[in-house]
């Protein structure tokens, strides 16, 4: 997958932690990054760090996404992705197809600009594919520690929803896999090429055993299309994978979907 590469995107990172911190390591000349805190309330030498106590997840992403669409618009600058992160996220390479910088943030936003998928994600563990000796694969399940959303995605994938915060902060998170397997199926890359694993969990302490068919009852009256249907069947299997679709070039067809594919009224 080292053919076909072209010009890098701009891309803006999304930080969620307990406290401030220094985002350097995020920035780049075609990256940004904001953070927002949920614990203690940062200090005002904390430049794009915004604080909102005791937020959710769910929470959390949604006011981060908000405010780097709000950045995006005062500033002009496109971003062609927004990636989500947590602060004891961690991203290494694992595996060298080619693309490899020795930067494994770099490395990811280079494979965003190669592949130009719906979705990306680094390989997790979490019960997922292996590796092994695929660059590229469409993971049918993925976890939402870090995670990359193009653009044209956004109306249909986000913002997260609360709804359901209560019974499981895991349900905002299965919601979106659902619509993603449903209307990007062969765009949502797992790249093997790095490894994103987090060194402590923040959940919500009364999870309890988890009803899967709660958010699944929720989520799939919302989508219409048979088409869609046959594709969705994908999030209820953890070890399936599928081949992904070929890289997207910049100025194919677009991920925005079409009136009338989802029931808004859902």
């Amino acid at each position: 997958a080292g053919d076909g590469r072209e010009e890098g995107v701009r891309v803006i990172w999304m930080m969620q932690g307990k406290k401030a911190m220094d985002l350097s390591f995020l920035r780049s000349p075609a990256s940004d990054a904001i953070q927002v805190v949920w614990g203690e309330e940062p200090g005002p030498e904390w430049e794009f760090t915004y604080h909102l106590p005791n937020s959710t997840c769910a929470e959390g992403r949604n006011y981060l996404l908000q405010k780097a669409v709000a950045l995006s618009a005062e500033t002009g600058v496109v971003y062609e992705y927004y990636i989500y992160t947590e602060d004891d996220a961690e991203l290494e390479e694992i595996l060298d197809f080619g693309l490899n910088t020795g930067d494994p943030y770099r490395t990811f936003e280079r494979y965003l600009s190669v592949y130009r998928p719906a979705v990306a994600f680094p390989f997790n563990g979490y019960g997922l594919p292996d590796p092994q000796d695929e660059e590229v694969v469409t993971a049918c399940w993925w976890d939402h520690l870090m995670v990359a959303f193009h653009r044209e995605t956004l109306p249909a994938l986000l913002p997260y929803y609360t709804g359901l915060d209560e019974a499981s902060w895991w349900f905002p998170q299965r919601v979106v896999t659902v619509l993603a397997s449903a209307l990007y199926h062969p765009h949502r890359l797992q790249i093997n090429a790095l490894a994103a694993m987090n060194t402590e969990h923040r959940w919500n302490p009364d999870m309890g055993n988890v009803d899967w068919d709660v958010v699944n009852s929720f989520v799939l009256p919302v989508i219409t299309k048979p088409r869609d249907f046959a594709d969705v069947t994908c999030a209820f299997d953890n070890d399936r994978i599928i081949p992904p679709g070929p890289p997207r070039k910049k100025g194919e067809s677009s991920y925005a979907i079409e009136a009338g594919r989802l029931d808004e009224c859902q």
